[in-house]
């Protein structure tokens, strides 16, 4: 076989690696990151001094009255996380206010959000 032959193939596979370089290189260690931590936003995205005005809460006192339930919770470990949200399993302690009979029991914490990822284009 002659010589010539054999630069196809090499010319094939010096593209291929010039390729796959430039596809390397045009990714940055930010998009790895990107993928491993999300922005988790609340839904409504108030701040706590937005939401306490519009709900009319000037002090602690009015936040006592306002409130359906006040109690003392631990956090047991256990989170589920979702596209629409995060289920975190808490174990009442002590109610202060509220549904009595829901005390000593564990209960599913409901905290909607909305992820938002941050999209990149590549040209080449």
């Amino acid at each position: 076989m002659k010589w010539k032959w054999y630069l196809i193939p090499a010319a094939l596979c010096l593209a291929c690696v010039v390729f796959a370089g430039i596809i390397r290189f045009s990714y940055t260690d930010s998009v790895k990151n990107e993928i491993s931590s999300y922005l988790y936003l609340p839904v409504t995205e108030k701040s706590w001094e937005t939401v306490f005005k519009d709900a009319g809460v000037k002090n602690t006192n009015d936040l006592v009255k306002q409130a359906d339930l006040i109690a003392r919770v631990q956090f047991n470990g256990e989170r589920l996380v979702r596209d629409n949200g995060l289920y975190s399993t808490i174990h009442v302690q002590k109610i202060y206010k509220g549904n009595i009979q829901k005390e000593g029991q564990n209960i599913i914490l409901t905290e909607s959000m909305s992820v938002f990822q941050k999209t990149k284009f590549f040209k080449l």
